[in-house]
């Protein structure tokens, strides 16, 4: 898991919504060169809860968009496309496209 703020993301200003820190089910890397440097992406998809992180730079963002997930990277829209392999081992596919640019994945 990445490290970085692993501080509560809070809904509001007094509840917390979830804790980063107990999401444990990283399922995609990717290292993405833009013009401000290279930044680390990873995603992580809860099995039990559904619930999808994506961290980019360590820094992490709930998301729940289904099969795509939709965030930012500074003014470079980007999306993860999860896609069934067809293969009962292989499970989801997930694709990152930046800038309509598909990042190949880092080999875990």
């Amino acid at each position: 898991m990445a490290s970085g703020d692993d501080s509560p993301i809070f809904e509001d200003d007094e509840s917390p919504l979830y804790s980063l820190e107990k999401m444990t089910d990283l399922v995609a890397v990717w290292d993405v060169a833009l013009s401000d440097g290279v930044h680390k992406i990873e995603f992580e998809h809860g099995t039990t809860s559904g619930k999808r992180v994506v961290y980019v730079d360590g820094k992490g963002e709930f998301v729940d968009d289904g099969t795509e997930t939709h965030f930012s990277v500074g003014n470079h829209d980007c999306y993860i496309k999860a896609v069934s392999s067809g293969k009962r081992r292989e499970g989801i596919i997930h694709t990152l496209i930046v800038d309509n640019r598909e990042i190949p994945e880092i080999p875990q």
